[in-house]
């Protein structure tokens, strides 16, 4: 505490948060890895096996389920205790790293963990999984939003957050589908599954008056519509081809009346608002 070391304090403590970070990771690493028999040593055909191959997803979920719930701690630590602005940073910055992890790591793990334990297992373990990555997201926002941060990006966040929800909704989908054998179709069913969250976007970004939000909406309607003629419907049936195309036409022409209707209002709200500032 004497005044000369002052300087040292943060680098002290970080290295106090990641020994005891590694510490865990390293018993829950070793656990999994006994489970596995010394996984590193099997031979390549075993690694075959749906079982081995369902416990070693299990060892990389819990890896990155004990990462998220480490971070959400050492992020309230800091909200509550120290609010350190360059702490702050490093955190949000592995904050997100963790995020993106789960998103292609985790969900693909969780996947691949179907072969092990009752259905009631597999999917306990899914959910839990998800509603701690819900843990982070709601952490992180908390974050950003601390007076010692000072982060002007809600329009960023707000992005960063649909991306995230229509990622985790995506792999949703894909998962029910393989649970009630659907998968030739699981092309069709995505189209259908994003244009109904852009159809959502786009009514609580009028509702809300979010400029951003009804952006995001036309390009997830672009991505669709570009997925659903060069991609989806090459190798579908007429009946299947058909009904897509009905529900996203459908869709598309309720979203334009709410433009027509609506968007006029909008616009001239903004203009009298900009009016105002200026």
């Amino acid at each position: 505490k004497e005044n000369a070391f002052n300087g040292y304090a943060g680098v002290l403590t970080g290295a106090l948060f990641t020994i005891l970070y590694f510490a865990f990771f390293l018993e829950i690493n070793s656990y999994w890895s006994a489970q596995l028999g010394i996984n590193n040593e099997l031979p390549h055909w075993l690694w075959e096996n749906p079982k081995i191959q369902a416990l070693a997803a299990f060892r990389v979920i819990w890896l990155t389920n004990y990462t998220l719930l480490y971070l959400i701690a050492i992020s309230w630590v800091n909200i509550k205790l120290y609010k350190n602005k360059t702490f702050a940073g490093v955190n949000l910055i592995i904050n997100a790293c963790a995020i993106f992890l789960f998103l292609t790591f985790g969900l693909y793990n969780l996947s691949l963990s179907k072969e092990f334990g009752d259905f009631g297992t597999q999917y306990l373990l899914r959910y839990s999984s998800i509603a701690i990555l819900g843990g982070l997201l709601f952490s992180t926002s908390q974050y950003i939003k601390q007076p010692f941060i000072q982060l002007n990006s809600s329009v960023g966040i707000n992005i960063a957050t649909h991306i995230i929800f229509l990622c985790v909704l995506t792999s949703e989908l894909f998962n029910w589908m393989h649970l009630m054998n659907t998968q030739s179709i699981y092309k069709l069913g995505l189209s259908l599954l994003w244009s109904i969250y852009g159809f959502g976007l786009i009514i609580y970004g009028i509702w809300k008056r979010l400029k951003h939000l009804r952006i995001m909406a036309f390009i997830i309607f672009g991505l669709t519509i570009l997925k659903l003629f060069f991609y989806d419907i090459a190798h579908q049936s007429t009946i299947s081809k058909t009904i897509v195309m009905i529900s996203l036409g459908a869709v598309l022409l309720i979203v334009s009346f709410l433009y027509n209707k609506y968007m006029s209002n909008i616009l001239k709200e903004e203009n009298d608002s900009k009016e105002n500032i200026g």
